[in-house]
């Protein structure tokens, strides 16, 4: 497993920013085509998505859960605008981190050989115990 911690800053309209606390991990025994990013506030908070997402945020999609930009205020940063039940966050997290970071998980497990990492017994019997 993988991790790197680091800063990010909670954009607020209007407002300012506020930082928060983000650790972000990659563990190819359980998932080796995702990236957790956790926000430390009041609870924390995980988001699963693609690791590729972060190397390619073209791959986002408007309106989705999770959209990944790059905004001329934040150039050094990503922006993550997170969606939920509960409300939209926007979180601006240091680019050269991520990718630094997502970089050597390629360096890991390549891209195209993630399979290889997934053991598929475990997974059908995660699937028959989840029912």
């Amino acid at each position: 497993m993988q991790s790197v911690e680091t800063v990010g800053h909670l954009v607020a309209e209007g407002q300012g920013t506020l930082q928060i606390p983000v650790t972000v991990t990659y563990d190819p025994r359980s998932c080796p085509f995702s990236l957790e990013m956790t926000f430390h506030s009041e609870a924390a908070v995980t988001w699963v998505f693609a690791r590729e997402l972060i190397t390619n945020p073209s791959l986002s999609v408007p309106g989705a859960d999770l959209f990944i930009s790059v905004s001329g205020a934040y150039a050094d940063s990503l922006l993550l605008r997170l969606s939920s039940p509960n409300g939209t966050a926007i979180v601006a997290v240091p680019r050269a981190d991520l990718e630094q970071f997502v970089a050597a998980t390629f360096e890991h497990v390549p891209a195209g050989t993630e399979m290889t990492w997934v053991n598929i017994d475990d997974v059908v019997t995660g699937l028959l115990a989840a029912e």
